[in-house]
């Protein structure tokens, strides 16, 4: 995928279901792979599991909102979704202005960095239980304050972290994570994972606001 293609294609799991590795039926063989072999170019994707009638959509509405034009230079939007998202799918309308004044506060590791840093959870949204759900991976959002650098001791403020929570039906430690825990784990750019575990199941914040902010990808330490 490019993110410079002229062609945006939004998909839920009917189109990772052969693409995304961790779903377990293969991998590079999706819908967007085919198409891109058929028109002979990359394509730029938000492909999401799940609620197809609105979670890419969401994902791209809240990249405008954080001043990320994904729409430039686009022709063509593809948009695939499951056929029972017509009956039974959320079609809730959302705002695609581009937000060209958007600054954040929040802390997020330049590109190809990281840093190794203590914090203290103020908020975290849910997770769902192993086997109940048709997914077996899961991306988890916590709301992080209190961060320093460990070494330097540089206080570096907030971020929104997103952890792998369920990992072929297990939690993951970040799954047990409660408001008001002390946590010391590894921050890197969002932007070196988002193809990894950008299509992986994920919940967000119940705060709409924190959404809107730069995520980082987070590994606890301990």
């Amino acid at each position: 995928p490019s993110k410079q293609s002229d062609v945006l294609f939004l998909g839920d799991s009917y189109s990772n279901i052969y693409s995304l590795e961790k779903m377990g039926w293969g991998e590079s063989a999706g819908l967007t792979e085919l198409i891109s072999a058929g028109i002979k170019k990359p394509l730029d994707r938000i492909l999401m599991n799940d609620v197809g009638a609105y979670a890419t959509r969401q994902e791209l509405a809240n990249e405008l909102k954080k001043g990320w034009d994904r729409l430039s230079g686009k022709k063509v939007v593809i948009w695939q979704f499951a056929a029972r998202e017509l009956s039974v799918g959320d079609w809730k309308l959302l705002d695609l202005t581009l937000n060209k004044d958007f600054i954040s506060k929040f802390y997020t590791p330049e590109y190809d960095s990281s840093n190794t840093v203590t914090g203290t959870v103020r908020d975290i949204a849910s997770v769902p239980i192993p086997g109940t759900v048709p997914y077996k991976d899961h991306v988890i959002s916590v709301y992080i304050s209190d961060l320093k650098k460990i070494g330097s001791n540089n206080e570096l403020g907030q971020s929104v972290v997103y952890m792998l929570s369920m990992e072929n039906n297990v939690w993951t430690k970040a799954a047990r994570l409660r408001s008001g825990d002390k946590v010391k784990l590894k921050l890197y750019n969002w932007e070196q994972y988002s193809e990894k575990y950008g299509s992986i199941n994920r919940s967000e914040l119940p705060d709409d606001n924190l959404s809107l902010e730069i995520p980082c990808w987070g590994e606890l330490i301990q």
